[in-house]
Parts: C-alpha cells; sequence; structure tokens
C-alpha cells in the first residue's frame, strides 16, 4: 500500500495550513471511478445478464411457436372465387 501524503512531495500543505493537495484529490477521484466500475461489472454478471438472457429465450419460443403455426387463412366474403397462380414451366 502506497501512503500518499502531499507534504512529502513538496505540493501539500504549505505555511503549516492543512488542506489536501491535488494527488490526494486524484487518488480519491480515481478511488471513487474504480469502485463504481467494479460494481456495474458484479451488477452485470449478477443481475443483468440473467434478466437478458430469460428475455431472448422467451422471444425465441414465441418467434418459434409463430413460425410453426399454421398459416392463417383470410376471411372471404359470399361470392368471391379465389383462383389459385398460374404454374408456368
Amino acid at each position: 500500500m502506497v501512503e500518499v501524503n502531499g507534504a512529502d512531495l513538496g505540493m501539500g500543505s504549505k505555511d503549516g495550513k492543512s488542506g489536501w493537495s491535488w494527488l490526494e484529490f486524484v487518488v480519491i477521484v480515481l478511488g471513487v471511478i474504480i469502485l463504481l466500475n467494479f460494481s456495474h461489472i458484479a451488477h452485470y454478471f449478477l443481475c443483468t445478464r440473467s434478466m437478458v438472457n430469460k428475455k431472448v429465450v422467451r422471444n425465441v419460443e414465441l418467434e418459434i411457436n409463430r413460425l410453426t403455426a399454421p398459416p392463417a387463412v383470410p376471411p372471404v366474403a359470399d361470392g368471391v372465387v379465389i383462383v389459385p397462380g398460374l404454374n408456368q414451366a
């Protein structure tokens, strides 16, 4: 572990004033950014990935059922004759 002390580097508290150096601010900000990245990665692997997989499986099943169902015949009005297409050889 590295101890961050700006006063040792000549950038921290000067003239007896106790304040935070830029180096200390940067280390804190980078630590928060890394913590957020790890939390997002953990959330993806623990929650989001399983939810997406379930939804994809459900949508694939619905699409397969739709494709394997017999085609629906449109209703035909009385007196209408449907002529099959010509087969050209």
